[in-house]
């Protein structure tokens, strides 16, 4: 018995291989090596629709192929690593597999790349045959695994696992090293499916999910990204149905986001102490409350709006409120918002200057956003004050900063022919910003002014007198119509199914009332129009304040800016231009124009934040 002991040990035992590092890193980039060489036949054999480079490939197929074959004859060079180089490797690939955020991350990229070679073989049709989608599969399953075999080969290569219990306890208890792979697998093997038996529908819409989940990964790490991002989907022209574009689709992800890592990351809820926040909260559960209210069927001969207008209507409410809070509450560092302005700038200063030269880009991807009165308010309003009041920038930008603003203000009066609400609502912004910086000039020359500008004013209603005479009549009609349920309103959208009851001008047809005040009160009623000044009231009351809280530079500038925007974002509420846009007029659409006031009003709360004032010592 003594004798046999040992033995038995040794045969029953885990069988190992003692292996270094070393050892282990040639046999995996052997092994990396063949895989990578068997879709080699199908990609140097294939052949381009427009062949330019040795009448076989076309110019993009040829980057791509010489992109594989330095791959394929780098690889190799691996072979030479000295023992430091292959314990540094070794080091890497344990430190992926202990970090499951890392190998999460390791396996998404494995994912992405490989389903994205899948689909684009499939889409430029490279010679797909089964040896290329083969090889595709392996290469995915291999580089996901890779990793962990690095780290088998270091442990010994242990073969206990061949005992079905021990394997199952291996599985329970290193699942970080198969969970990936197995997923790269079934992503590709979905893959194959969809290229052979998959309508091209199907083929777009997976292939347009793959930069939807890089991007889910990249704002979870990186959400305030995403707030930067937001500046870059005026630019995305696309509309899904009833105007849905990337923009509320973009709020309403990261606002979701934000609550996520409220509930299951932190499990707290974390928020900013503001003056704005009961404001907010009041004017959604007023928009909350006239939705309801807004299911009542108030006249018998009209009847209500779809319930998907209705609930557009309430989306454009919440999501602009929402817009509000993630800005003051998501951002607690002054850099991001200078980060946002900046950005802001520099796309708005794109689109003026394409428009002059011709380039070519604006029309194509900016249509849906240049006739927003509020995008090109807040290009002015914030360039005009970082201009003038920010004495810590160069002054060479802000001679730049000088010229955006003249440039806007040119194309909105000049060639596009006198748009009055393309020039007068930042007319208004760089009035009332010069007003607050010297208010007490303003009332000395209050008396002075206000002829002027009740000449201005008179003139401009008389040069388009027919439009503003019916916006009137509209105004009159919609209030009447109101009248049915004053306090909470009709409910969203509902009121424009209502105007056929009420003939405008002698016609019996369906029209809005092209004013944002008008269009409050009739979907909220009297408490929706309240809790909306009301909000207006105390960020002006803040940015007041914060006059005196801030220092010079972009701190303060940017308060000058956001008051003057303010102001004008009011008075382009009053000539029908959207800060809450109505679904049967702008829809969903109008969102990527009316969401800048929201957001820079809720940079005061971002600056409120960061400049506390001292609180009194007992």
């Amino acid at each position: 018995m003594q004798y046999n002991t040992p033995l038995r040990n040794k045969i029953v035992g885990p069988l190992r291989i003692n292996s270094d590092p070393e050892t282990v890193i040639t046999i995996a980039v052997a092994i990396t090596c063949l895989i990578f060489l068997l879709a080699a036949p199908s990609l140097l054999t294939s052949t381009s629709n427009e062949p330019v480079i040795l009448g076989m490939y076309s110019f993009g197929y040829s980057i791509g192929l010489i992109i594989y074959c330095l791959i394929v004859v780098a690889l190799p060079c691996l072979l030479l690593l000295n023992k430091h180089r292959a314990k540094y490797i070794a080091k890497k690939s344990q430190e992926t597999l202990t970090n499951l955020e890392l190998y999460a991350r390791y396996i998404s990229f494995c994912l992405f790349v490989f389903i994205s070679l899948f689909l684009l073989s499939r889409t430029y049709t490279w010679s797909y045959d089964a040896l290329l989608q083969i090889s595709l599969l392996i290469q995915g399953i291999w580089l996901a695994f890779l990793p962990a075999f690095i780290q088998w080969g270091i442990n010994g290569w242990p073969l206990k696992y061949f005992s079905v219990t021990q394997a199952i306890e291996w599985l329970i208890d290193n699942s970080n090293m198969w969970v990936g792979p197995v997923v790269v697998a079934l992503a590709l093997l979905i893959s194959a499916y969809l290229g052979y038996n998959g309508s091209a529908r199907e083929q777009k819409m997976v292939f347009m999910l793959l930069p939807a989940i890089a991007g889910f990964l990249f704002l979870w790490h990186y959400p305030l990204a995403g707030i930067i991002a937001l500046v870059f989907t005026v630019a995305i022209p696309q509309n899904g149905p009833s105007g849905l574009n990337a923009t509320p689709v973009l709020v309403a992800f990261l606002f979701g986001l934000w609550v996520v890592d409220m509930i299951f990351i932190q499990r707290k809820a974390t928020f900013v102490s503001s003056v704005t926040t009961k404001p907010i909260i009041v004017l959604i559960v007023v928009a909350c409350l006239s939705f309801g209210f807004g299911q009542l069927r108030w006249y018998t001969f009209a009847q209500l709006a779809p319930l998907g207008a209705q609930l557009g209507g309430l989306a454009v409410f919440i999501l602009s409120a929402v817009a509000f809070v993630l800005i003051g509450h998501r951002i607690k560092d002054l850099y991001w918002l200078q980060l946002l302005v900046w950005t802001f700038i520099a796309v708005g200063a794109f689109y003026m200057v394409d428009t002059i030269i011709s380039l070519g880009i604006a029309p194509k991807y900016y249509y849906a956003v240049v006739n927003g009165s509020l995008f090109w308010t807040w290009i002015v309003t914030l360039a005009f004050s970082q201009a003038v009041f920010n004495n810590k920038l160069h002054l060479g930008w802000r001679a730049v900063l000088i010229g955006v603003v003249l440039l806007t203000f040119y194309i909105a009066y000049f060639q596009r022919a006198d748009w009055k609400s393309g020039w007068v609502p930042p007319l208004v912004s760089i009035v009332a910003i010069i007003g607050i910086r010297y208010w007490y000039l303003s009332v000395i020359a209050a008396p002075f002014v206000l002829t002027p500008i009740s000449y201005f004013v008179s003139k401009t209603i008389a040069s388009d007198s027919y439009s503003w005479g019916t916006r009137v009549d509209a105004w009159i009609i919609v209030l009447e119509i109101t009248k049915a349920s004053p306090i909470f309103g009709l409910g969203f959208a509902n009121y424009n199914w209502f105007t056929p009851l009420f003939p405008l001008r002698g016609y019996a047809v369906r029209f809005n009332s092209h004013s944002q005040y008008v269009d409050i009160f009739a979907q909220t009623g009297i408490l929706g129009f309240i809790a909306f000044i009301y909000l207006f009231v105390v960020v002006g009351w803040l940015g007041w304040e914060l006059r005196k809280r801030v220092p010079e530079g972009f701190p303060l500038a940017y308060v000058y800016g956001a008051l003057g925007g303010l102001v004008a974002t009011l008075v382009a509420a009053a000539l029908g231009d959207w800060v809450l846009p109505f679904f049967y007029n702008v829809g969903l659409s109008g969102f990527r124009a009316s969401v800048w006031s929201w957001v820079f009003l809720g940079g005061l709360v971002v600056l409120e934040h960061l400049y506390k004032e001292p609180k009194p010592e007992s």
